[in-house]
């Protein structure tokens, strides 16, 4: 009889060590879908990182257009007064002009 009893407590004890593993694997995965999960994040991290660098080398199309509009603007200004330019002496000239003709009176 405490052959059986003994019998019947390890039985016990095994079932209880069996609901208790089943329900710690219920709440695991295998290792490899672990290594996959973490080689995919790693290959998104690159990914990342790539994109970063190529950003680092550009600005954003509205800056890029308003210096393009800047200097469309500063170009038209150096043109009208490189063309009133055009349209003037020096006053040294007028100067002497006017000398000349206060020498004819």
């Amino acid at each position: 009889k405490a052959e059986l009893d003994s019998s019947q407590d390890e039985v016990k004890r095994l079932q209880g060590e069996v609901e208790r593993l089943s329900k710690l694997l219920a709440t695991m995965v295998a290792k490899t879908q672990l290594d996959a999960a973490n080689d995919s994040l790693r290959g998104c991290q690159g990914e990342l990182e790539q994109l970063r660098k190529l950003l680092s080398g550009h600005v954003p199309k509205a800056e890029l257009d308003s210096s393009q509009d800047e200097v469309k603007r500063l170009q038209g200004e150096v043109e009208r007064l490189s063309k009133l330019l055009a349209t003037m002496v020096a006053k040294t000239q007028l100067d002497a002009a006017n000398d000349s003709l206060r020498g004819c009176q």
